[in-house]
This record gives C-alpha cells, sequence and structure tokens, in this order.
C-alpha cells in the first residue's frame, strides 16, 4: 500500500513541475509579447485607434502574465505538498526496516540460546538415564574393592566396607558426568554466541551496503592517488607549481586532478573547482589571466609578461582599459545572489533550474528581477556572454537548433518532453492566444500589419 501511494506521489510530482515548466513558458511569451506592445505604444502615439487596440491587446497580456503567476505560485505550493509527504514516506520506510532488523537480531538470538538450552537439558537427562549406578553383583563388588584398595598408597589403606566403596564409586562418576556436561555447556554457548554475532554482523554488512549505495550519488569524485593526501586546494597549488611558466584551461587542470573520469563524474566537479581557483587566486597561491576565462597560472610575470608590462605602462600613464560592460554596469542583482560573482550566480541560477530551458532574458529575470526597456536589454547582454561562456566551459549545455538557448542537461528536457531519437530536442511552442474578433480571420502578423496601416 506504501509503495503503491510512493508510486503515485512520485507521477503527480513530476506532472507538477512539467505543469510548472509550461507555464514559465506561457508567462515567457506573454512578457515578450507585452514588450513588444509597450514599444508599439510608445512608438505610435498619433493614432487614436491604434491605440486603442493595442492597449486593449496589452491589457490582455497582462491579465495573461498575473494569471501565469498565480498558476506558478499554486504549483510550487501543490510541489512542497508533495515533496512533504514523500519525504514522510521515506522516513516511515526507513524506521519500519530498521525496526524489522532489531527484531530479527533478538529474535535469532532468543532463537540460538533457547535451542541451546534445550539441547543441554536432553544431553543431561540422557546421560543421567545411562549412567545410572547399578546395583553390583557380589563377585563385581569385591573386584571394585580390590582395584580401590590397590589405588590407595600402602601407607593410607584403611579397611573399606562395600557402602564406602559404593560412594566413592558414584561420587567419581558424578563428577566425570558433571565436567561432561559443563564443557558440552560451555561448547553449546560458545556455538551459540558465535551464530548471534555472525547474524549481526551480516546484518551490519547489508545495512552499510545499503547505506553506501544511497550515498554512493552525494559522493565526490576522488582525487588521484598521488593527491589524496592533500586538500583540492593543495593538490591545485602542486600542479599549479609543477607547471609554472604555462596558462593552464580549467579543464586541463580537472583532467590533472581527477584523470580520466567520466563526463557524468567530472560535471559536478566544475562548479566546485572554479570555486576553490577562485579562493586560490583571492589568497594569492595563483593568477588568472586577463582577457582569458578560465585560465590560470602559478606566476603570470612568468607564463605572460607581456601581459603584465602592458598593466604597468597603463598605471605608470595612468591609463586604464574600458571596464567590461558588466562592471561598468549599475544593475544590482537580488539579494540572494548579492555575494556571488556574475559567473557563479549564473552556475546557481541554472543548476537550481535544471531540466527547465533557459534564455538570457530568464536568467537576466532570476538575477535582477523585473526590468523592463534598456535596463532589461542590458541585463541580457550581460547574462548571455556569461551563459556562452559556460557553455564553452561545459557548465552548462546548448539546446541544439535554438540559438541563445541553454539548460543544465539535456536529458533532463528529455525526460520532461519525451522526443523521439531521431529529432532534436527543442522547446515546446506556447500556444498563441486568442485575438479580437476582428482579427481572427488573419495570421498574427498580418494582423498587426492591418492594425499599423
Amino acid at each position: 500500500m506504501n509503495q503503491q501511494l510512493s508510486e503515485h506521489l512520485t507521477e503527480l510530482r513530476n506532472h507538477y513541475r512539467v505543469q510548472q515548466l509550461e507555464s514559465e513558458q506561457r508567462k515567457h511569451y506573454a512578457t515578450q509579447q507585452l514588450t513588444h506592445v509597450d514599444a508599439l505604444l510608445v512608438d505610435e502615439q498619433s493614432s487614436l485607434s491604434l491605440v486603442e487596440s493595442l492597449i486593449k491587446l496589452r491589457h490582455h497580456y497582462q491579465q495573461q502574465v498575473a494569471e501565469c503567476d498565480r498558476q506558478a505560485a499554486h504549483l510550487r505550493e501543490q510541489l512542497m505538498h508533495v515533496n512533504a509527504l514523500l519525504a514522510d514516506q521515506l522516513v516511515q520506510r526507513h524506521e519500519y526496516s530498521a525496526s524489522i532488523q532489531t527484531a530479527t537480531i533478538s529474535e535469532g538470538k532468543n532463537r540460538s540460546l533457547a535451542e541451546a538450552t534445550d539441547f543441554t537439558d536432553g544431553k543431561t537427562s540422557e546421560s543421567g538415564d545411562r549412567d545410572e549406578p547399578k546395583a553390583l553383583e557380589p563377585e563385581e563388588e569385591t573386584e571394585s574393592l580390590n582395584q580401590v584398595n590397590d589405588s590407595i598408597p600402602q601407607s593410607k589403606k584403611e579397611p573399606l566396607t562395600a557402602d564406602k566403596a559404593r560412594a566413592k564409586l558414584d561420587a567419581s562418576s558424578f563428577e566425570q558426568e558433571s565436567l561432561s556436561e559443563s564443557e558440552e555447556l560451555t561448547t553449546l554457548e560458545r556455538a551459540a554466541e558465535a551464530r548471534s554475532s555472525e547474524s549481526e554482523t551480516s546484518e551490519g554488512s547489508r545495512v552499510n551496503s545499503q547505506t553506501l549505495k544511497r550515498q554512493g550519488s552525494a559522493l565526490k569524485t576522488p582525487l588521484l592517488p598521488q593527491f589524496k593526501h592533500l586538500k583540492k586546494i593543495q593538490a591545485i597549488e602542486q600542479v599549479m607549481r609543477e607547471k609554472t611558466g604555462s596558462i593552464l584551461q580549467m579543464d586541463w587542470i580537472i583532467h590533472a586532478l581527477y584523470g580520466e573520469a567520466g563526463e557524468n563524474d567530472i560535471k559536478p566537479e566544475r562548479g566546485r573547482l572554479r570555486l576553490s581557483l577562485k579562493a586560490g587566486v583571492k589568497q594569492g597561491l595563483w593568477e588568472e589571466v586577463p582577457a582569458q576565462p578560465g585560465c590560470y597560472t602559478k606566476a603570470l610575470a612568468l607564463a605572460a609578461p607581456d601581459l603584465v608590462k602592458k598593466a604597468n605602462r597603463q598605471q605608470q600613464g595612468g591609463r586604464r582599459e574600458p571596464l567590461p560592460a558588466e562592471s561598468q554596469s549599475t544593475l544590482q542583482t537580488l539579494p540572494a545572489y548579492a555575494a556571488l560573482s556574475l559567473i557563479d550566480a549564473v552556475d546557481l541560477v541554472v543548476n537550481e533550474r535544471a531540466g527547465q530551458v533557459l534564455t538570457s532574458e530568464l536568467v537576466a529575470i532570476a538575477l535582477y528581477g523585473d526590468l523592463a526597456g534598456r535596463n532589461l536589454s542590458e541585463a541580457k547582454e550581460i547574462v548571455a556572454r556569461e551563459l556562452e561562456q559556460g557553455a564553452k566551459a561545459k557548465s552548462w549545455q546548448h539546446v541544439p537548433g535554438q540559438k541563445g538557448v541553454y539548460t543544465f542537461d539535456l536529458r533532463l528536457i528529455e525526460l520532461s518532453f519525451p522526443i523521439s531519437k531521431s529529432s532534436k530536442p527543442r522547446m515546446r511552442e506556447p500556444e498563441l492566444p486568442a485575438v479580437l474578433p476582428a482579427y481572427s480571420n488573419l495570421k498574427f502578423i498580418d494582423a498587426i500589419a492591418t492594425v499599423l496601416r
């Protein structure tokens, strides 16, 4: 029953995620159309009839954007609720399996102890019945007395009666039986303890193997053996020191640290390595090569002396190269990304939206908030450059056949939108909203041309 509930919740979660993606695409399309309509309103202020039509169209798109926002908020709430239910199911399943394992171990111990006790009792009763002293015949009794007398030293021999001899024989036989029974009991107890310890060891190893399998996906890719005793930043410094005078690209550093690991193993390490490289630059362990993104060297003066001389001449002459567009920009990112560099903030946005199709406008809105006009264009240009650099560094991927469109992993898009192997993955085209009745028989572009006349 719990398994069926978990499967239903998983299907419901996937359904909500697909709906959320479609809602974001509809909102993106409506926002683009609203921007075009605003531009037309600004350009065509003289024509009253055209302005009225554009105002109606603008109101329609505003309503559609608001509806998409409401739907997205509702879907987020539903996803949070479904995720909470799934988490409860996983916790209950884990606690139930742990209780079953504990009960199995304790039951095995009790069963082993009971078997050992029963076996010992049976042995005791059998030996008691088998070794019960029998009445001695007169001839046997006399012979036994003679044997006892012979075993006693001559100086300590005393006259023995039949009763005393029989008592001595009974005592010796009882001592032998007690000794044999104690040895058997000790052997059985050791065997029971060994079986219980073996069962506990097997259960523990099985639990540990399952735990390792669950945690396997979260483990970091190990460094090569020669770097295992070092921290990551120390390993990078050693590689830089060995290649002093050379300019090293980030992909080359990754292969130097991790070897010929698979792309799926290396991809999560790119973001971590980028942060480590930035930290090393701040600590003065190595330097970043100007105008070459993702390239570093131990000493810039040895690797690229021309760049150092150029920088020194500019400082002496009081001239500086114009700053990149993003550093000249007055735009401020949202508080959640204020402490990050631009490339790290873009990387975080793309990772948070894994499985979604992203453009420079969507990422810019996520970083800077709702923008319009010149600010939106400036933010899109800044973000577009970072997206292109990240795609070249293989931190995320281009969507084939779509210019300026990116995603974290193309395989996640295929899960959301099943496609045939022969066709290329592409964005699902949003449905066009209904136009006014007067233009219902015309195509959208023809309707705009008619309005402009």
